[in-house]
């Protein structure tokens, strides 16, 4: 049983190094060592309720057979690009030139308006079904594991592992928020 669970986790962790990519290869690597470590030294039951794995075990294998499934039919994502407009209001004096006049004088009591900028910026969006659905999977896979962990406030060792869990599913530029680097992650694994 041992050596099946070992194999298992073997797979598991060439497969998430494959899908989340370089940006998240160092926590992910730091993370299969230490649940090694923790396997290897018998301290995986002080460590985490392996009683409740079955949640976790049920979304890992939801993520690979989605992947399974999509992969099959995968073309690349079409991108659209959006074009949005924002007003921005400017103090500057480039709007109009303003004289001080004995007539103007009277005017200061009136509330002079800035003059507004627009600007355009294209944000390139990509539709991208199977990313969007694997994202959710591997969403509530992290949160399976998150939730098996012990004494997080008191362990250093499984704090380290869910402030790590925490920090690969907020990076701005990973694979959770970026929709280019996670569509370009399972594009190279297809």
């Amino acid at each position: 049983m041992q050596t099946a669970v070992a194999e298992i986790w073997e797979l598991g962790s060439y497969f998430f190094v494959q899908l989340f990519g370089p940006i998240h290869s160092a926590d992910i690597n730091a993370m299969t060592l230490l649940i090694g470590k923790w396997f290897d030294g018998g301290s995986a039951t002080g460590k985490m309720k392996l009683e409740s794995t079955r949640k976790a075990f049920k979304d890992f294998v939801g993520a690979v057979a989605l992947l399974h499934k999509g992969m099959k039919k995968r073309k690349r994502p079409k991108k659209t690009t959006v074009v949005s407009t924002e007003t921005k209001t400017s103090s500057s004096s480039k709007a109009m030139r303003r004289v001080v006049s004995a007539g103007s004088l009277s005017s200061l009591d009136k509330d002079v308006k800035p003059a507004a900028e627009v600007s355009a910026t294209k944000t390139e969006i990509i539709v991208d079904a199977l990313r969007d659905q694997v994202r959710d999977k591997l969403r509530n896979l992290l949160h399976s594991v998150k939730s098996l962990l012990k004494n997080t406030d008191i362990d250093p060792e499984t704090r380290d592992m869910h402030d790590r869990l925490t920090f690969l599913a907020s990076m701005e530029n990973g694979f959770f928020w970026d929709d280019v680097y996670a569509s370009d992650q399972l594009d190279e694994i297809s």
